[in-house]
């Protein structure tokens, strides 16, 4: 067996502690981690992106949206392939082989389980969306919960070491080598089997790389070593995943019940491209601190401090970028995604009013796993599935705009209230945090008129892509400006932070005594 806390391969015994000295220089690590995560997290969105501008002008709305109907059901029998046990391997302080094996197992019964009862339920999904085609679409997904289910303990392990350059080694290569062939499949006329065999190559390499680069080969399952405080763990954060699924899908799935194909593929396109920067600041920072937070959670203050600063940073990047897509939305979806799916700008645009507050929405899980504490992450959870269903159920009337518009508004309402839930859960006060948020958000809000006007009347007459150029720095310019005029003194803060630690992306500032 390979020790799980290095990057070497010991043997050791299965009931033995693995030692952990991940604390030891903590703070350069993860440092280290984010500038990798943040570099392949950047490298996997402009390879994503090609791909996806290229498989978006070989294939249709209609593909997207039949592909859209069957993730929206298999996602969230996906909710429980794992159990949150990954997460529970990351987080959990004394950790042994024994334990890791037994989760290894458990998983991967879970995913076979699970594949059988896509496949089963495969006749329904046709029956319920009258859509024939989805029979093989269904049974070809089926097989990516077992597939993810061999991979994620190894996911776990190399995210526990913060062996973050090896995770980005896997993921690229899944991501060139899934988009490879999907555009193939494109090419000859596979329609939306080219968006499923995208996935299911991509899962396989993954996993097969994950393997490769552990080095861990998982003994066999060992009964009461320890394990149930980690099922407790991962039993609240699928509890939260079930909940939060709703919040997420709902919106997809009554769509395609009750406007078909087409429009749910505008709305997934817009989703998809809303989430696309946020995921690009949000993604890396949760990567690296959930492992980084989880190593000081008996040391609240050092926590509070190290997640504020975290939060200024996703604030700072988050908050002008989706003021500006929000403004700029015709020509961002058109540079994108063509001229052809211009129907899905207004859509886009709204859901912008959402990306507002997501990344910030993103990091909350950060707090609840690295104390510990997912079942309070569950509860909270449930009251935004509440809010954003019956927001769901009332938009539907008016079609995709309607529903965008819904969410947007329903939103922006809980969104203080889950904040103020969350951050009580480390004794971090919401005032706090948004003291601390209030620069960028006021900056970012005092740009819109001035851009607005200038996209409107400055550049008419020019292409789309030089549109969209100038106006980003056009962007930058009146927010730094903005910012220098509301607080010079976060302003100059913020830009220190990048600058030292380029190209970390993370922007904490460590002094002789790092704060983690």
């Amino acid at each position: 067996m390979s020790n799980l806390n290095s990057e070497t391969s010991i043997p050791m015994p299965q009931t033995k502690p693995l030692s952990d000295d991940s604390t030891h220089n903590l703070g350069r690590r993860t440092i280290h981690g984010g500038a990798v995560v943040f570099g392949s997290m950047l490298m996997q969105k402009l390879v994503g992106l090609v791909i996806l501008a290229v498989m978006a002008r070989l294939l249709t709305p209609e593909d997207y949206g039949l592909l859209g109907m069957v993730f929206a059901m298999t996602m969230f029998l996906q909710i429980f392939a794992d159990m949150g046990l990954p997460l529970a391997t990351v987080q959990k302080a004394d950790l042994t082989q024994s334990q890791i094996s037994t989760m290894f197992w458990i998983n991967l019964l879970l995913g076979v389980l699970l594949g059988i009862a896509v496949a089963a339920a495969a006749p329904l999904i046709v029956y319920f969306y009258k859509e024939p085609v989805l029979l093989s679409v269904t049974l070809l997904c089926a097989i990516s919960f077992p597939l993810v289910a061999l991979g994620s303990q190894h996911r776990a392990l190399l995210q526990r070491r913060m062996a973050f350059g090896r995770l980005a080694v896997s993921e690229i290569a899944g991501l060139i080598v899934g988009g490879i062939t999907g555009i193939t499949m494109a090419l000859r006329g596979y329609g939306v089997f080219a968006l499923v065999g995208q996935q299911l190559t991509s899962c396989v390499t993954i996993v097969l790389c994950n393997w490769l680069l552990t080095g861990w080969i998982p003994g066999m399952p060992v009964r009461k070593c320890g394990t149930r405080s980690m099922l407790k763990l991962g039993g609240y954060l699928t509890a939260f995943n079930f909940v939060n699924y709703f919040a997420r899908n709902l919106d997809k799935i009554l769509l395609g019940r009750f406007y078909g194909a087409a429009p749910l593929g505008l709305y997934t396109r817009g989703y998809s491209l809303m989430m696309f920067p946020i995921q690009l600041v949000s993604g890396p920072i949760s990567s690296v601190m959930i492992p980084a937070l989880s190593k000081i959670q008996h040391d609240l203050p050092r926590m509070r401090a190290v997640y504020l600063q975290v939060l200024q940073m996703i604030g700072f990047i988050s908050f002008p970028l989706m003021v500006w897509l929000m403004i700029c939305g015709n020509d961002v979806i058109a540079v994108v995604y063509g001229q052809k799916w211009l129907a899905a700008a207004p859509i886009f645009k709204i859901l912008c009013i959402v990306g507002i507050w997501q990344g910030i929405y993103n990091a909350t899980g950060q707090v609840f796993m690295a104390a510990g504490r997912t079942d309070r992450q569950f509860k909270i959870g449930l009251f935004m599935a509440i809010v954003l269903a019956v927001a769901f159920a009332l938009g539907i009337r008016w079609g995709a705009k309607g529903v965008a518009i819904s969410y947007a508004a329903a939103f922006s309402i809980a969104i203080l209230p889950y904040l103020a839930y969350t951050y009580a859960t480390v004794g971090l006060r919401l005032w706090v945090v948004l003291r601390s948020l209030w620069p960028s958000l006021a900056a970012a809000v005092g740009m819109i008129p001035f851009l607005w006007s200038v996209r409107e009347f400055a550049f008419t007459q020019w292409s789309p892509v030089l549109r969209l150029f100038c106006s980003f720095l056009t962007a930058g310019l009146v927010y730094l400006l903005f910012s220098a005029m509301i607080n010079r003194a976060f302003l100059a803060d913020m830009s220190n932070r990048i600058t030292a630690h380029l190209p970390s992306f993370l922007g904490i500032h460590f002094t002789k005594e790092p704060i983690i």
